[in-house]
């Protein structure tokens, strides 16, 4: 499985946490002149089907950071 996160056109690829199952991180840059961002998660994986298996993925609704104390 491939996990990244999308801001506009940019993507940032996500990383599995070591010890701990299911769970992925990454840094996503927030410009200084910006309080939010909007970004939606990707994944890419794999299907098992016959005689091989094919290629999916699936996006997830948009979600917004909003940054309130900027210090």
């Amino acid at each position: 499985m491939k996990a990244v996160v999308m801001v506009g056109d940019q993507t940032y690829e996500m990383r599995r946490v070591p010890l701990v199952e299911n769970r992925w991180e990454t840094m996503v840059p927030v410009p200084p002149d910006k309080d939010s961002i909007r970004y939606i998660f990707k994944f890419d994986y794999l299907v098992n089907s016959i005689p091989v298996p094919e290629p999916d993925s699936k996006l997830s609704p948009e979600y917004k950071l909003t940054i309130v104390d900027k210090k």
